[in-house]
């Protein structure tokens, strides 16, 4: 277990600048998810820090230690690659092997250590081990590639969207069973993941790209509640969001006509125009407030409903959970709780929230 610090790190592939000053750190024991949207940089990131790719200035420190110029097999780091890179000629006990096979260990302790790590990951996996690559399932392939990189010691695990090849049916409970198994591990985790849900779900420390740039970093909660952007706002909303023109007249912040309720002393509100963010589930539905009527009505469960509604400030997503019956084309009225109304400023886009 060691803790992983990147200084200043730059990455220039085929001319075109991917990463640009990319400065972190991770602490040991600790896990953080690397999310962004494609072509952020995100994976060209991992294989920075695992030697596949030397970046054009910058160093990478592990416990402090500059590994900036180790070869991959000497920084004392597994990674598990998307596409699980297993080996199809061999089955999935000689790929979990591989590493140690090359060690040139006894053959009966090699076994020993794949039978333990197979039981250790998912004890289901054992009965898989003399099945090729093809014959597994992707949840299987995913076991098998995993224990792969954590049968040797190594410091830390580097995992590139470890989910994303998952169906839906076993996502949740592979996401449950890996939180599981990194804790378990007691290992420093840098993982990539395609949706923040998985990165809410299994980080400390939340790393936000766009453009090979850092947006913004911290534990999940703090930003979720504390976006520094309209694009942090945007990306971590999961269900989309909303962003409707208002204006702050010296003393209240209005959309048209309707009065919003706001906490004033959270953010710094110049006079005049302004850009304000609600996420759908930041609505009330009530009796006054911007006035709209459905458009369409998504289901996400049985009294959990998406409504995206039309109104004079342009077409708003809101999440109601409920019993109430609605239908497409009834009239609402909405109001933004107090405490889910953001402010951006309408140019630069950043955040008008006052910030330590």
């Amino acid at each position: 277990m060691g803790s992983l610090r990147l200084d200043g790190i730059s990455v220039e592939l085929s001319g075109k600048t991917i990463l640009h000053n990319i400065s972190f750190s991770v602490e040991s024991g600790s896990t953080a998810a690397v999310v962004g949207p494609s072509g952020s940089g995100k994976t060209v990131l991992l294989k920075t820090i695992a030697g596949l790719i030397r970046p054009k200035v910058g160093k990478i420190f592990v416990d402090d230690e500059d590994i900036t110029s180790f070869s991959p097999d000497k920084r004392k780091m597994a990674m598990v690659f998307q596409n699980y890179a297993l080996y199809p000629h061999m089955n999935a006990r000689r790929n979990i092997a591989f590493p140690l096979s090359i060690l040139s260990m006894p053959s009966s302790e090699i076994d020993s250590k794949v039978e333990r790590k197979a039981e250790e990951i998912d004890g289901n996996l054992k009965e898989h081990l003399p099945e090729k690559p093809h014959e597994l399932s992707e949840g299987h392939k995913q076991l098998a590639a995993l224990a792969r990189g954590t049968i040797r010691e190594t410091q830390i695990l580097l995992l590139d969207e470890p989910l994303s090849q998952l169906d839906m049916q076993i996502h949740i409970k592979f996401r449950t069973d890996l939180k599981r198994y990194i804790k378990q591990l007691n290992m420093t985790v840098l993982a990539v993941f395609s949706t923040v849900e998985d990165g809410f779900a299994l980080a400390d420390q939340m790393i936000v790209l766009k453009d090979g740039r850092i947006e913004q970093i911290g534990n999940p909660s703090d930003i979720f509640y504390h976006p520094k952007n309209e694009f942090v706002f945007d990306f971590l909303s999961m269900y989309g969001m909303n962003i409707i023109e208002a204006n702050f007249d010296g003393n209240d912040v209005f959309v048209d006509t309707t009065k919003i309720d706001c906490d004033k002393a959270r953010f710094k509100l110049p006079r005049g125009k302004v850009l304000m963010g609600v996420r759908p589930h930041g609505f009330d539905i009530t009796g006054s407030g911007i006035r709209g009527k459905i458009d369409m009505i998504e289901i996400l469960n049985s009294n959990l409903f998406l409504f995206y509604v039309d109104t004079d400030v342009g077409e708003l997503i809101v999440m109601e959970c409920s019993n109430e019956e609605r239908a497409i084309g009834d009239e609402i009225f909405l109001l933004p709780k107090r405490d889910e109304v953001f402010f951006f400023d309408p140019y630069t886009r950043n955040s008008l929230e006052y910030y330590d």
